[in-house]
C-alpha cells in the first residue's frame, strides 16, 4: 500500500476518486518512515507533502514534519540553483548562442506551479555542437571549472563523440551537464534544425532562458528515462504532467518520433505512463505509437511493466541501452557497427578518467571486456528468471 499511497500523490491534479481512495489508504497501519524514504529515492516526496496537507488530521505529526522539511529544503536548494545559473543564462542570451535548459531545471519553472515541487540535482543543457567553443570560453570566465577528460578532445573529435560526451563544470555546488544530443540517445539528431528552429524562450526565476517545444521536451524525457531503467517515479511524472497539456500537438511528437526513430521509446515510456495514472493518455494515441512486435516484447522483456508500475526494483542495464533500438531501424550496416563499436570500446581517456584507471594499465582492456560481458550477463538472469 506504500507504493499504491505514493503512485497515487505523485500528480498534480487529484480527482475525487483518487481522493478517496488515498483516505482508504490513510486508514490503515502504514510505515511513514519507509513511505517517506521510498519517496525521497523516487524523486516525490515535495508532491506527496503537497497532496497529503489535506489529510494532516489522518497523518502522524511527526510524519508531516518531515515531509514539510524536505519540501522547504528542496524550495530553497532550487531557488538557490536558479540564482546562481542566472548570470550563465544572462551571458547565454547576450551572445545568442544556441543553447536550451531542459529536463529538471526546466521542468520545475515551466511545468509545475511550485519550483519546490520538482526535485532536480544538476542543471542540464544542450548545446548546439557549433556553439560549444564560445560557451565553453564563457563558462570558463564566469568561474565553472569543467572536468580534465574534456581537455582531451578537439571540438571535431568531440562533436563526433555523441553518444558518451557530456562535460560536467561546477562551481560553488552547481553542476551543469553539457548534452549535445537527446540525452541518453546516442545517435545525432536527425532533425537538428528543426530542433532548435521550434525552440521557445521563457522566463526561469525572472531570466530569461530557451527552451524546447513540449513536443521535442516529451521525446527527450522518454529516452532519458528509458536510459535509467525507469527508476525513479519523478520522470514517470514529468511526462504525464508534460502529455496532459492541452496544447501538445501529437501530429507533430509522432513526426519526430519516427524521423528520430524512437517511436518505440516514447511509446513504452507513455505506455507506463498510463498503466500508473489511467485515462492520461488517450488509447488512440497510443495506438499511433504502437512499434513493431519484436521492439514492444523487447521492451517488456528488459524493463518488466509489472515491476515498473508496482515500483519494484529491477536490473539496471547499461546506460547506453536505448540506442539499440533506433539502431534496428537503421539500415546502414557500417553505421551499426561502427556505433557498436564506439559504445562497447570508448576512447581510452575516457575509461581512464571516468573509471579512475591509469591511461596505461591494463585494466583498461578488462573494462572493455566487462563492457561486453555485462550486457550478455544481464540479458542471461533476464532469460533465466523468465523460465
Amino acid at each position: 500500500m506504500i507504493n499504491r499511497l505514493m503512485i497515487l500523490c505523485s500528480r498534480l491534479n487529484l480527482n475525487s476518486q483518487v481522493l478517496s481512495e488515498i483516505e482508504s489508504i490513510l486508514g490503515l497501519d502504514l510505515d511513514w518512515r519507509k513511505l517517506i524514504k521510498k519517496a525521497s529515492d523516487e524523486g516525490v516526496s515535495p508532491l506527496l507533502f503537497h497532496n497529503l496537507k489535506k489529510f494532516q488530521s489522518q497523518i502522524p505529526e511527526s510524519a508531516v514534519g518531515q515531509l514539510k522539511e524536505i519540501y522547504i529544503l528542496n524550495t530553497a536548494r532550487n531557488v538557490h540553483t536558479y540564482r546562481k545559473l542566472k548570470p550563465l543564462l544572462q551571458a547565454i542570451n547576450d551572445s545568442r548562442l544556441k543553447v536550451a535548459v531542459t529536463k529538471g531545471a526546466r521542468l520545475a519553472e515551466t511545468l509545475y506551479p511550485d519550483i519546490g515541487l520538482r526535485f532536480f540535482a544538476d542543471v542540464d543543457l544542450i548545446v548546439h555542437p557549433p556553439d560549444w567553443p564560445r560557451l565553453k570560453e564563457i563558462i570558463e570566465k564566469l568561474g565553472f571549472c569543467g572536468d580534465e577528460y574534456d581537455k582531451k578532445f578537439s571540438t571535431q573529435k568531440r562533436e563526433k563523440l555523441y553518444w558518451n560526451f557530456s562535460p560536467v563544470f561546477k562551481k560553488d555546488r552547481l553542476n551543469i551537464e553539457m548534452h549535445f544530443n537527446y540525452p541518453g540517445l546516442g545517435i545525432p539528431i536527425s532533425m537538428n534544425h528543426d530542433l532548435w528552429d521550434c525552440s521557445q524562450s521563457v522566463e526561469l526565476f525572472d531570466t530569461e532562458a530557451r527552451v524546447f517545444s513540449p513536443e521535442y521536451e516529451l521525446c527527450i524525457l522518454c529516452t532519458h528515462v528509458q536510459q535509467h531503467d525507469y527508476s525513479r517515479l519523478i520522470w514517470l511524472t514529468d511526462i504525464a504532467e508534460l502529455a496532459s497539456r492541452e496544447e501538445l500537438d501529437w501530429d507533430k511528437i509522432i513526426y519526430i518520433c519516427r524521423e528520430e526513430e524512437i517511436c518505440a521509446s516514447v511509446y513504452y515510456g507513455l505506455y507506463l505512463v498510463s498503466g500508473l495514472w489511467p485515462r492520461t493518455i488517450s488509447k488512440n494515441i497510443l495506438d499511433k505509437f504502437r512499434p513493431g512486435i519484436f521492439k514492444k516484447k523487447l521492451h517488456r522483456f528488459l524493463w518488466p511493466e509489472e515491476k515498473i508500475l508496482s515500483r519494484k526494483s529491477s536490473m539496471r542495464f547499461p546506460m547506453h541501452t536505448p540506442i539499440l533500438f533506433p539502431l534496428l531501424s537503421k539500415k546502414r550496416i557500417f553505421f551499426k557497427l561502427k556505433t557498436l563499436f564506439h559504445i562497447f570500446f570508448p576512447p581510452r581517456a575516457w575509461v581512464s578518467y571516468y573509471h579512475k584507471i591509469p591511461a596505461h594499465s591494463v585494466k583498461i582492456f578488462y573494462h572493455y571486456l566487462w563492457r561486453l560481458y555485462r550486457p550478455i550477463w544481464l540479458f542471461s538472469r533476464l532469460l533465466f528468471r523468465r523460465r
